[in-house]
């Protein structure tokens, strides 16, 4: 019998989903530093950051998870 060559180790999956919210934060609060918010008073601006912020750190974490279980799978697949 010949032996098997211990597979590479795997992506965390939740470390990843981690990773991927913290970066859709960072990339929502750049886009909101970079463009005018002159015509909104403070709490309208609240409501107008906060939903972007959820949206983008939701993104961040799902396309992270989806990359980390495409790595995980094509590393099982060699």
């Amino acid at each position: 019998m010949s032996k098997r060559l211990p597979s590479p180790e795997l992506s965390n999956v939740a470390i990843a989903i981690v990773i991927g919210s913290m970066l859709g934060i960072l990339a929502a609060t750049a886009y909101h530093l970079l463009h005018d918010h002159s015509q909104y008073a403070p709490a309208e601006l609240v409501q107008h950051f906060i939903p972007e912020l959820v949206a983008f750190a939701a993104g961040g974490a799902l396309l992270s998870a989806i990359i980390a279980v495409v790595f995980n799978y094509m590393k099982r697949k060699r």
